[in-house]
């Protein structure tokens, strides 16, 4: 009974981190995409390696409490089994995310993410704008 209780609870496993991982990294690039600004490149890397800790450390869990159990277990003990390393991945995958939005916290304070400053950008969009307006008026009176 333990293989095919092994077999159910590494799909319903791999299903559920899969779905969290997709959502998670969706939010992630979200949060940071808007706290980074015109940065899209710099949100989708660290919302990237933000997703790909999550798939390590929420597999590797998974594979590791495939270790617990008895081979000689009943169909309930089977059931009753799964259950409870389901729980316990639900329960690691929390705290991932806490500790991935801490990590996140830690590196704002550090300035390794740093917001962008609106009224610096305006001025620079302002001033860029200004600079193609001329660049159009010279183009226009060379013809």
């Amino acid at each position: 009974m333990l293989p095919l209780s092994n077999a159910v609870y590494v799909g319903i496993s791999a299903y559920l981190i899969f779905i969290a991982g997709r959502q998670l990294h969706r939010s992630w690039w979200m949060m940071l995409s808007a706290h980074l600004g015109d940065r899209d490149q710099l949100a989708e890397s660290m919302a990237d390696q933000l997703m790909v800790r999550f798939y390590a450390l929420s597999g590797g869990f998974m594979f590791l409490a495939l270790a617990f159990g008895d081979a000689s277990v009943s169909a309930s003990e089977a059931v009753l089994l799964d259950g409870t390393r389901i729980g316990a991945l639900l329960i690691v995958m929390a705290i991932i995310q806490v500790v991935s939005l801490r990590s996140l916290v830690v590196y704002r304070d550090l300035d390794l993410i740093s917001p962008v400053d609106w009224k610096e950008r305006a001025d620079a969009r302002f001033l860029q704008a200004q600079r193609w307006e001329e660049r159009r008026w010279e183009i226009r009176n060379k013809s």
